[in-house]
């Protein structure tokens, strides 16, 4: 299991939810 694109899209999902998506 390569930690690439998870690291990635973690990465991503915790900027794109960081910014203006105050949902949780």
């Amino acid at each position: 299991f390569l930690p690439f694109p998870w690291t990635l899209l973690d990465k991503l999902s915790a900027l794109a939810d960081k910014p203006e998506m105050p949902q949780s």
